[in-house]
């Protein structure tokens, strides 16, 4: 399977024979087309969240690439800090999906624009979830942005056979630029009630889910599985660009009892009372 994509600037009167040429490199894909696969926002700060909880990164990329079974994710950083964390996944020989790394994504740009996201760490997220959409465009049939390590999906059954069934039903006959998924904020419970639990222990696996114990009443509208075919640049909930007019921002809601976002408001010691 290949794929390319040309972006060509057209002028009235410019003549065929004088337009400039176009070098064009073909990718060869060698693994087959994924259901569903994730992207991550561009993360930074790896080692300051294992000094607190030395286990919620592994745990959050061996929930949901051996758990759930993502057959792919793409990790991508701003600084290097996950190196440590992809390579001690990799050594360990996790048997779920594939992990891809993209490792100081900023300088893939330039110097400066690796400087400016060492100052200002969401500068090139928007460019990731482009370069991600762009990639997966044969890769994925479909991608959701999983943003960080304090949100969690959920699923109806063990694994993503009835999201991809739901999915495939939502789908049928149309095409939709986006999915959204449900989203419902966990917190500890506020300063008063940190430490008091049984699960309130920081270097126990499963530390972020066990320490979260408030569940926000209502849910709202927070997580989008793309269609990369059809959207070409995003943010973290929405399409904001898509291939035909005709199918701009076309958007529908899977069921909430298919799929939710937990999203772990208050993982970090710092972040009590947010929610």
């Amino acid at each position: 399977r290949f794929i390319a994509e040309v972006l060509v600037a057209a002028w009235p009167d410019l003549r065929l024979e004088d337009a400039p040429a176009v070098r064009l490199r073909l990718c060869r894909v060698r693994e087959p087309m994924h259901p569903l696969s994730f992207c991550t926002m561009p993360l930074y700060g790896a080692r300051e969240i294992e000094r607190e909880l030395p286990w919620a990164l592994d745990d959050w990329l061996a929930y949901h690439l051996d758990f759930l079974g993502f057959p792919r994710g793409d990790l991508y950083d701003i600084d290097g800090s996950f190196e440590e964390v992809v390579a001690r996944r990799r050594f360990q020989g996790g048997g779920g999906g594939a992990l891809k790394y993209r490792k100081r994504w900023p300088e893939m740009f330039s110097a400066a624009a690796a400087e400016l996201s060492g100052r200002f760490p969401g500068c090139t997220e928007a460019l990731a979830y482009a370069h991600c959409l762009t990639t997966h465009r044969a890769l994925s049939r479909w991608v959701l942005i999983l943003h960080a390590p304090d949100e969690y999906m959920a699923v109806s059954s063990s694994d993503l056979s009835e999201v991809h069934r739901a999915i495939a039903s939502k789908a049928a006959g149309r095409r939709y630029a986006v999915l959204f998924t449900q989203g419902v904020l966990w917190a500890r419970g506020g300063r008063d009630l940190v430490g008091q639990g049984r699960g309130d222990d920081p270097a126990a696996r499963g530390c972020v889910l066990a320490m979260s114990r408030l569940r926000q009443p209502r849910s709202f509208h927070a997580f989008g599985i793309f269609d990369p075919d059809v959207c070409r640049c995003a943010g973290p909930h929405w399409c904001y660009d898509t291939v035909g007019s005709e199918l701009r921002n076309v958007a529908n809601a899977l069921d909430e009892d298919v799929i939710v976002g937990f999203h772990f408001v208050e993982m970090l010691a710092r972040e009590p009372g947010a929610c």
